[in-house]
């Protein structure tokens, strides 16, 4: 076994769930702080992100990819402020051009992830609240998201 493959197992990262989603507005998620690890991605479009503790809003634009860590609820919507459903309420778009030429429309990926191991509770505890990772059109994360879109 070489070390790699020890430390993710140790990680025991499980229960991933993903979404797809397309939003016209007004669309708002708020998720549970309860979430260990949070993986959001806009694919068309922009999406505001901000928690309940407060600090900066962040906009999250095509190929952007934020983490966000367990702890305070946090909320992606069109607009900062907006009213927020929780995952099970909020109702996804057909994502047809039509429907989403609308001003503040928006493609979407959310993934949540549980950690068991000592390694992946500690790496998400190393982790700042919100960690931004915004990503150019030649970047190698605009390229991830967009295949794990299709």
């Amino acid at each position: 076994m070489d070390i790699l493959q020890e430390h993710l197992i140790r990680a025991r990262a499980s229960g991933g769930v993903f979404a797809r989603s397309a939003a016209v507005p007004p669309w708002g998620i708020r998720f549970p702080g309860t979430i260990q690890l949070a993986v959001h991605a806009v694919v068309r479009g922009r999406a505001w992100l901000w928690t309940d503790h407060g600090g900066d809003l962040l906009e999250l634009a095509p190929g952007d990819l934020a983490l966000v860590r367990g702890g305070p609820d946090h909320y992606i919507a069109h607009e900062p402020g907006a009213r927020c459903d929780l995952p099970g309420e909020f109702r996804s778009v057909p994502a047809d051009d039509t429907a989403l030429s609308a001003p503040g429309s928006a493609v979407f990926l959310c993934g949540a992830y549980r950690f068991a191991g000592d390694i992946g509770r500690g790496l998400v505890a190393a982790l700042p609240p919100v960690l931004s990772l915004p990503a150019s059109m030649d970047d190698p994360i605009h390229q991830v998201v967009t295949l794990l879109s299709r």
